[in-house]
């Protein structure tokens, strides 16, 4: 007879209990979480995430997440530090919408979702990580693991990077990962999912829609998609142009260094950085 349990299922026990849920059935198993299907007592299908030990970044994510208090975002229930509870969301993801050949009405959407997000809802949750730390790995790193041939193309977003945070604005609650995967359908229309929980000017949250879909690397080096983006972004939510591409930028650097620091291989996102420095120096 197994009397040892781990972490997560102690976890798990406990949510279970305190919450009243039954049938919990994997459906996800993340480098910061573990994501169970859950039936609620009386009230249907619910999605618990059970937070790996030490996944700070699960936590702020959780504390935004319950901010948006279902606008623009899958609705918490209950929350603690160690689980969190909240609407299911049927799907499918965003990106099936651009593989239908469907891209301009999935940025429509997007656009959509980030207006609900970033609706004024008085005091911000404390606790959420500014973006100067965000962009750490990047402007703080260690440059000797930049390619030999990329080196440049980080070095220049870097700069735009200490230049940005330099000059911000109004600073609101960030989703931090919203992209074309954090983003389903439910019977509430699209919702996201997964933020990380961060603070700071609001074009940020445009980013990582340039390197997304991940698996279509012509479709996110594409120059016309890249100023549709742009253009509809900045159009639609009021944001400045400018500072949208920049963004994009920094994400995508940011992103090829992460994938370094894991010891993978960045080709989307240095291809991605590439055509987007690109895009910025022809529209300077």
């Amino acid at each position: 007879m197994r009397i040892n349990r781990s972490p997560t299922e102690t976890a798990l026990s406990r949510a279970v209990l305190r919450w009243r849920l039954t049938r919990p059935t994997p459906v996800a198993d993340t480098d910061t979480s573990h994501i169970y299907r859950v039936e609620r007592e009386g009230a249907g299908p619910a999605a618990l995430k059970i937070i790996r030990p030490g996944m700070r970044e699960e936590l702020r994510g959780a504390l935004v997440q319950a901010w948006y208090a279902g606008e623009g975002a899958a609705e918490v229930f209950e929350a603690n530090a160690e689980a969190v509870l909240m609407e299911w969301l049927e799907g499918p993801e965003l990106a099936r919408l651009v593989a239908d050949g469907e891209d301009e009405r999935a940025t429509e959407i997007l656009a959509e979702v980030v207006a609900g997000l970033h609706a004024d809802r008085g005091e911000a949750p404390r606790g959420l990580m500014p973006l100067a730390e965000r962009f750490a790995a990047l402007t703080g790193g260690d440059r000797q693991l930049w390619p030999a041939a990329g080196r440049d193309l980080f070095a220049r977003a870097a700069g735009i990077a200490l230049a940005l945070v330099e000059t911000p604005v109004r600073p609101i609650p960030l989703h931090g990962d919203l992209h074309h995967f954090n983003v389903l359908k439910s019977a509430r229309g699209w919702l996201a999912i997964d933020p990380k929980g961060l603070i700071g000017d609001p074009a940020y949250d445009l980013a990582a829609v340039f390197l997304n879909p991940i698996s279509d690397r012509r479709l996110c080096t594409d120059p016309a998609r890249i100023s549709r983006l742009v253009k509809l972004f900045s159009g639609r939510l009021e944001l400045d142009a400018g500072r949208i591409a920049k963004y994009a930028i920094v994400h995508a650097a940011l992103s090829a260094c992460w994938s370094l620091q894991a010891g993978e291989e960045p080709r989307h996102a240095i291809a991605v950085l590439e055509r987007l420095l690109a895009f910025g120096a022809d529209a300077a």
